[in-house]
């Protein structure tokens, strides 16, 4: 199973998330910007991200691209709350930066697992 990383300011989104994703074997770990995601991806450890576009420190759409710059094997899955159209422009933008995935919140959880099961399938082989 894979080791992933929940990027979110709301604690309940990512104790949620967290607790699905544990229930399919995967190791979790989760923090509230992408400042502490930094220190979290220096340890090597991480396959995957869900990262939040907007936070109140470092924003979602800048650390996708720190993440692509400084840590290249890691996939991230860019997620939103906004309205569609806003959230749209992320998706665009963020497909461009080399994020795997986007889900517009609120999500299924067969689309989480999905993402999941395609993304880490695809780096096993």
């Amino acid at each position: 199973m894979g080791n992933i990383l929940i990027v979110d300011d709301d604690r309940q989104f990512r104790n949620m998330l967290n607790r699905l994703l544990r229930e399919r074997g995967h190791s979790i770990q989760e923090c509230s910007d992408g400042i502490y995601m930094d220190e979290i991806l220096r340890t090597g450890e991480i396959d995957m991200v869900f990262l939040d576009v907007i936070m109140e420190q470092k924003g979602g759409m800048e650390a996708l691209i720190e993440v692509r710059q400084k840590y290249p094997p890691v996939e991230v899955v860019l997620m939103s709350g906004a309205d569609s159209a806003l959230a749209d422009d992320f998706f665009q933008a963020a497909e461009y930066w080399g994020a795997r995935g986007c889900l517009q919140k609120p999500f299924s959880i067969e689309a989480v697992y999905r993402l999941v099961d395609e993304i880490l399938g695809a780096a096993k082989e």
